[in-house]
């Protein structure tokens, strides 16, 4: 062999002849290398498009084949060469045309190179673009939900401000006003009802926010009894009752009064006071508001219906989604955060039911569907509902004769305003009420005294309300006994565990409203005498 023939065969790349049509005419041994292939069925009228793979023919007759005619010459074609024996081996295609000696035959050279690394770098070099370009869009999708959830933010931030600072404004201005001599008797019974009134607002709306703190914590808990639906649902009615007589709506209740189920009564008193609220807001002046109950299967469906400004299919689908409101703008009509329903949902699925909302568009209404499991088996005569005084409606309060003549009571409470409320609340029952502003004050009295009952706040300084109870029940015989309520703004199911454990007999929240605080009272010192 000569020197260019050595060369050609030894070559680091494979080296093909072939004429015009594709029939190969000679290679190199590289080629054959790479490729397995015999000699023998490559020059016994072989074309060189059959060694590629379909799309390669195609692409070879349609492109580089014209190219080659027209220009002499391609370079850097990619193609896959089918292999006998093994997969496909990737390659780039150098071409070029030349004319024979004879002047007669032309033939095309062409340049194969080993492209399997580059294909590899390649497929990897796009793979990488593809993670990059996703990366770079889930950065984008990431910060437009920052941006979202900022101002969401914002927007309720902005929203729990106009809500506190409302009522605030309203109390502060009729309180001013009652500082005038001048009023008369129903001036000042207007101004301590807008008062109240915008009180229990605001305790509702701090309420929902420490619920959906619960919520999402993971800590709200249910105090799970036998109940009786169809008196949580009255009780729920009563409180929206004057709402609904302020707006000449009626109140319409088909309630079924058998129907017991599991569950936490003041929790569910909860669910359908929110969803009877919300009816009410949203209905107009001389509107109507059913809420009825219907046994399907083994459960109760209670339906709250109103013929209000009713919601769209689109907010519908949103509607149980917390701070979501079908007009969050400044000019909306009804107030509040946008809890409410989300918190109703999470309470329905705790007690193993499921809520819907239903609406044929704006302005035809709304219905909201409650589904509960009912128990079966019915409770024993023997057996009775147990309320939690917590639960206690101001119905069943107003209807004991709650006396308070000749009780002591020793009142711990380090804030002056609300020492001086306290006092104010009790007195005027009858109750005599011994002040204390500090732990240590207060046991030098209930030494002292040996008291009825002792009220006490949990937050004081020096020493809190836990400290002190604890003192107190080290002290002799009688003092040690005392009946105690702890009375605080620490309201999470820990405080009241922790309250209890240390030696409280009831755990109440401030604000407390003064017919619970006096029944409680009443009940601890044995003075409950029903009418």
């Amino acid at each position: 062999m000569d020197m260019v023939g050595q060369l050609f065969d030894e070559a680091q790349c494979a080296y093909l002849t072939v004429r015009l049509d594709g029939a190969i005419l000679s290679v190199n041994q590289t080629f054959l290398d790479w490729t397995g292939y015999e000699p023998a069925s490559l020059l016994a009228g072989m074309t060189f498009q059959q060694l590629l793979t379909v799309p390669g023919r195609i692409y070879y007759e349609t492109h580089v084949a014209p190219l080659i005619q027209m220009q002499g010459f391609v370079r850097g074609v990619a193609f896959d060469l089918v292999r006998p024996r093994s997969e496909a081996l990737s390659v780039l295609l150098n071409c070029v045309r030349k004319e024979h000696v004879n002047g007669i035959d032309t033939l095309i050279r062409i340049i194969i190179f080993d492209a399997t690394d580059r294909r590899i770098y390649e497929r990897e070099l796009l793979r990488a673009k593809r993670h990059a370009d996703e990366a770079t869009q889930i950065q984008i999708i990431q910060r437009e939900e920052a941006e979202r959830a900022n101002r969401a933010k914002d927007e309720f931030l902005a929203m729990v401000s106009h809500e506190l600072r409302t009522p605030l404004g309203v109390i502060l201005g009729w309180s001013q006003v009652l500082r005038k001599k001048s009023l008369g008797n129903t001036d000042v019974e207007h101004a301590v009802s807008v008062i109240e009134r915008n009180v229990q607002a605001q305790v509702r709306l701090v309420d929902d926010l420490l619920d959906m703190g619960r919520i999402v914590s993971g800590k709200l808990r249910l105090d799970v009894q036998r109940v009786g639906l169809a008196g949580v649902i009255e009780a729920a009615s009563e409180t929206t009752e004057p709402a609904a007589i302020a707006r000449e709506i009626r109140l319409q209740k088909l309630l079924d009064p058998g129907v017991v189920v599991a569950g936490d009564p003041g929790r569910l008193q909860q669910v359908f006071w929110n969803l009877l609220s919300n009816a009410i807001k949203f209905t107009p002046k001389g509107g109507l508001v059913r809420i009825l109950t219907e046994r399907v299967n083994s459960h109760i469906e209670v339906s709250v219906i109103d013929n209000g400004q009713g919601m769209s299919q689109d907010f519908i689908a949103h509607a149980f989604e917390r701070f979501r409101q079908s007009d969050s703008t400044s000019t909306r009509e009804t107030g509040g955060l946008g809890l409410g329903l989300s918190l109703v949902k999470y309470i329905v699925e705790m007690h193993g039911g499921t809520i819907e909302a239903r609406s044929d568009g704006e302005g035809c209404g709304s219905t909201f569907v409650v589904r509960l499991p009912v128990i079966v088996v019915q409770q024993g005569e023997h057996e009775s509902h147990r309320q939690p005084a917590s639960a206690l409606s101001a119905t069943s309060a107003a209807a004991l004769n709650v006396n308070l003549t000749g009780v002591k009571v020793v009142l711990a409470e380090d804030d002056r305003d609300a020492r001086g409320m306290l006092w104010q609340m009790l007195a005027e029952r009858g109750a005599e009420v011994v002040t204390a502003a500090s732990a240590v004050e207060a046991l030098a009295v209930i030494e002292r005294i040996h008291p009825d009952v002792l009220i006490s706040d949990i937050g004081m300084p020096n020493e809190d309300g836990y400290e002190l109870i604890r003192k107190v029940r080290m002290l002799g015989a009688g003092a040690s006994k005392v009946p105690a309520i702890a009375l605080t703004a620490l309201s999470r199911l820990e405080d009241r565990t922790r309250a209890l454990l240390a030696g409280y007999q009831i755990h109440l929240t401030k604000p407390v409203d003064a017919r619970e605080l006096t029944v409680t009272v009443a009940s601890l010192a044995g003075r409950i005498m029903p009418s």
